[in-house]
């Protein structure tokens, strides 16, 4: 960065001088993110019992705020350059450190994101190809350089205006994935599927629902889970069940279950199986219904509970549930029927 920066100075190549302020901003970004991920990796205390881990998103949205910031003045200073244009002293050495840049790029790019693959660090992945995506910038730059050397037609506002609309794009789509992150994204299908394998490996469970996982930073996990026994299950039985069951999750994914709740599903009342199979066929036509699971009947209360697990695609969840309801009431009418409605969070 700074050999490009000073060489672009002594030449008064603008193009070369915004692409080592390019190189300048990404390494006080890695400034930031070894700062970020070194105090991400605090032990829990009392103030904050799940640790630091969500500290290094918040470095990339700061990070993700200088890259703009960057953009933004490159683009003032290349809209300035195409109006006012000044001729650059460029020669041979100019393109060779331009060169060196972008082997650089490339190598620091790759080598990012083999370690991060090597380490499942999905943030040195990311910032790998940022790197490999601003090795174009130096790309461009080395073209505006030679065209000008073996052509003299200037380019450097025009470059550098193609570089700072890169560089800001890339800032943007960094911010949007550091505020993703800090909302709360959507759950890795893969890691529920497999804490759902480890779970249904279990013979005593007949179903898992409800995961849940609660992120504080890349590698902090905790979460929630309920699981279908039979009713003829003791409590003893189902105590050294769940506790083989939040053993297991946390050695092979890193979760930390905090919760396995208990789903009793009846085996031994025909009326209770009958009903819950009409409930089922009801569930099984409904669009944007994914699942039942949870089925309760009261008998004594004449009254029906059970989830619905419903996908984010149906705008009126109200009206699905009114809709289930109904159904069932024509089949039964002397019910009391309590549906929850559950997003398909998988």
């Amino acid at each position: 960065a700074l050999l490009e920066a000073l060489e672009g100075l002594f030449v008064g190549s603008f193009a070369v001088m915004l692409d080592g302020l390019s190189h300048i901003t990404e390494a006080a970004g890695s400034v930031i993110t070894v700062l970020g991920t070194k105090y991400a990796g605090k032990q829990a205390d009392h103030k904050h019992p799940f640790g630091y881990g969500r500290i290094e998103y918040m470095s990339g949205l700061i990070v993700a705020g200088l890259v703009t910031y960057a953009g933004i003045t490159a683009l003032v200073e290349s809209v300035d350059k195409i109006l006012h244009p000044a001729e650059p002293a460029m020669h041979f050495y100019t393109l060779l450190v331009v060169v060196i840049s972008l082997v650089a790029r490339i190598f620091v790019g790759r080598h990012d994101i083999h370690t991060g693959h090597l380490y499942q660090s999905s943030a040195l992945v990311h910032a790998g190809r940022e790197e490999l995506t601003h090795s174009l910038i130096s790309l461009g730059t080395l073209i505006s350089g030679a065209v000008y050397l073996l052509f003299h037609i200037q380019l450097a506002g025009i470059v550098g205006l193609v570089i700072s609309i890169i560089i800001i794009y890339s800032g943007l789509m960094m911010l949007r994935d550091s505020v993703s992150r800090l909302l709360g994204e959507h759950l890795d299908k893969a890691l529920i599927g497999e804490i759902k394998d480890i779970i249904n490996s279990h013979e005593a469970v007949k179903g898992t629902y409800d995961v849940v996982i609660n992120n504080y930073g890349p590698v902090a996990h905790t979460g929630s889970v309920h699981i279908a026994v039979l009713d003829t299950m003791t409590a003893e039985d189902i105590d050294v069940l769940t506790r083989w069951i939040v053993l297991e999750v946390k050695q092979k994914t890193h979760v930390f279950l905090t919760g396995v709740s208990i789903y009793s599903i009846n085996t031994c009342d025909k009326e209770v199986i009958d009903l819950r199979n009409d409930v089922q066929s009801i569930i099984d036509k409904e669009p944007h219904v994914h699942d039942m699971h949870g089925f309760y009947y009261d008998k004594e209360k004449h009254s029906i509970r059970f989830d619905a697990v419903v996908d984010f695609e149906n705008n009126n969840p109200q009206e699905t549930r009114n809709t289930i309801k109904n159904k069932i009431l024509a089949m039964h009418p002397q019910l009391l029927v309590y549906i929850t409605i559950d997003p398909d969070l998988v």
